[in-house]
């Protein structure tokens, strides 16, 4: 048995396991505490990262927003990959 060094999948070959580990392993564009403009839902919302995984050899970003009631942060959505990310807040990254 044979594992990737980056994201600890197993394979039963050595080949298929250097080529996993001869992915691209992504690293964070932005850092816990960003804070980004959000246009979903047809208004402006500040949001905030407060979370970033590895998923892979991919990266999680978690968000969250400040509720109008209460004045507390909660969690409201998570992208993917840095290519998710790009994709809706390039302008802002």
């Amino acid at each position: 048995m044979y594992s990737c060094i980056h994201c600890g999948s197993v394979y039963l070959r050595k080949e298929d396991a250097e080529k996993c580990v001869d992915q691209e392993v992504e690293t964070p564009l932005i850092e816990v505490g960003k804070l980004l403009i959000d246009h979903s839902y047809d208004r402006e919302t500040v949001i905030r990262c407060f979370s970033i995984k590895k998923a892979g050899h991919e990266i999680s970003y978690q968000f969250e927003w400040l509720e109008p009631e209460g004045n507390e942060w909660k969690y409201v959505f998570t992208v993917n990959s840095n290519r998710c990310l790009k994709d809706h807040f390039s302008e802002q990254i």
